[in-house]
């Protein structure tokens, strides 16, 4: 099922082919499941969105409690919420290589270190 949903979710959001890492494997086979089937879809369809790469890793599996910080942003509609968590991701997905971090997001270096002064990062 995993794979299944792991495909589908690929397709969904234009990741091409992506693939479990087994530190994700193990991390899903772990995890008791208290929830149902939806709970299950839901995990990997996060894991796919929240992934920088066609590697889901453990890192990417957020199970439990893990789910609170991003479910809180993912769900907000909050535009400034959301641009404050894509840039801190962007940022640290790069190492810190501003000019990489700017270009993944889509804006200049300029605009970055403005909305990185007007957030406080």
């Amino acid at each position: 099922m995993a794979a299944f949903f792991l495909q589908k979710y690929a397709d969904q959001y234009h990741k091409g082919e992506c693939v479990f890492e087994k530190s994700a494997v193990k991390k899903l086979l772990q995890y008791s499941w208290p929830g149902n089937i939806r709970e299950f879809q839901h995990i990997i369809e996060k894991s796919v969105i929240l992934s920088d790469t066609k590697k889901i890793s453990a890192v990417d599996v957020l199970l439990g409690e893990e789910l609170q910080l991003p479910k809180k942003i993912l769900d907000s509609l909050n535009l400034s919420d959301n641009e404050k968590f894509l840039i801190e991701k962007a940022i640290k997905h790069t190492g810190g290589n501003m000019s990489l971090a700017a270009k993944e997001l889509g804006i200049n270096r300029s605009t970055l270190y403005d909305k990185i002064k007007k957030y406080d990062l």
